[in-house]
Parts: structure tokens; C-alpha cells; sequence
């Protein structure tokens, strides 16, 4: 986290001599569960470090985010990624785990110590390939390590809308952990 800060301070001494006392813009990525983790707390930090620093927010999948920070259409961005492209300079801020996601009368909601490989026949909801390849192809490795394929019957690329669908029973689903916090307020609101 400091060593982040430490470049956020770098890139705040670019803007400054870039903007020479005139409001600049910081056009950043995100990835949706940085919403989650890492992002607001920055932004916080940025907006009162640099309270004239206009912030441009673009949630974007992974490979998206990329492509934009080398056409210099984004500033940095944060992403989930085993490998960084070349020219492209890459800072570990966050390690997440994923966490299943099941509907409340799910049979292994009741073991103590359930396995992935139990869902083997299950019907899983994932984002889709399309949104982010590397995120996805993450996902299907903790598949590979249970030795299983799953049974995908529905994508998308929007977490409200697979938590909805695993409420109504249409699957089950793996979910960056951060992502808890989305259904804690689902459940704030829908009480």
C-alpha cells in the first residue's frame, strides 16, 4: 500500500508540472471488485492530497484497461493479472481470494468443511470470457486444480446480476471475496 502511495505521489508531481496550477484530469481503470478493496481509500487520499485533480473513473475489464494505458487513453489502471505486458510497468497492491456463492438452502451450505468438486455436476454462473480473458481464465484454473470442468450455464459481466441469479436458483458461482460486501448491501437495501 505505501509503495503504491509512493507512485501515486510521482504521478501527482507529473500532473502538477503538466498542469502548472490549472485543474488537470486522472483518468483511471478498475476492475469492480477494486471498488471493493483498494479504490476508495486511494481516491480519498488523492482527493485530499489534491483536491484539484478532476478524477475520470472507467470500470473496464482487464485487457480493455491495458489496450487504453498504451494508447495513453488512461493513466493507470487497476487490474487482476498473473503477467504484465511488455512496456507496461505492473505493482502488486492487493492479493484476493474468490469465495462460492450458493443459494441459502444449498445442501453444502450445512458441511463443515465442503470441496468444489461436490458442485461438479452443478450449473455455474460466471462472467463471461468476453469481459476479461485473463480473469476468466483464472477462474477455470481453480476449476483445473479441482479437477473438474464446470457445467457454465449462464455468463455475464455484472455481479449484482449473478448474485440475483444464484438467489433465484438458476446456479451456483465463484466470485472475487470482495465482492461479499455487494451482497451485504443488497441485503441492507432489500430489508
Amino acid at each position: 500500500m505505501k509503495e503504491l502511495f509512493r507512485h501515486l505521489d510521482q504521478i501527482e508531481t507529473q500532473l502538477q508540472s503538466l498542469a502548472n496550477g490549472k485543474i488537470s484530469t486522472l483518468k483511471l481503470g478498475f476492475i469492480g471488485s477494486a471498488v471493493q478493496t483498494i479504490l476508495p481509500q486511494l481516491l480519498l487520499t488523492l482527493k485530499q492530497k489534491q483536491p484539484d485533480i478532476e478524477l475520470s473513473l472507467h470500470e473496464l475489464a482487464n485487457e480493455t484497461q491495458l489496450d487504453l494505458i498504451q494508447k495513453k487513453e488512461l493513466d493507470f489502471g487497476f487490474v487482476r493479472l498473473s503477467e504484465t505486458p511488455i512496456g507496461l510497468h505492473s505493482l502488486p497492491i492487493h492479493t484476493e481470494h474468490f469465495s462460492l456463492v450458493l443459494p441459502n438452502n444449498h445442501p453444502l451450505l450445512k458441511q463443515e468443511k465442503p470441496d468444489l468438486y461436490q458442485l461438479k455436476d452443478e450449473s455455474f454462473i460466471l462472467f463471461s470470457k468476453n469481459y476479461s480473458h485473463s480473469y476468466y481464465d483464472l477462474v477455470m484454473s481453480i476449476f483445473q486444480d479441482h479437477q473438474f470442468t464446470p457445467k457454465v450455464t449462464l455468463r455475464t459481466v455484472n455481479a449484482l446480476t449473478i448474485f440475483n441469479m444464484v438467489v433465484q436458483g438458476l446456479g451456483v458461482a465463484i466470485v472475487p471475496a470482495s465482492l461479499k460486501m455487494v451482497i451485504r448491501l443488497m441485503y441492507v437495501f432489500l430489508n
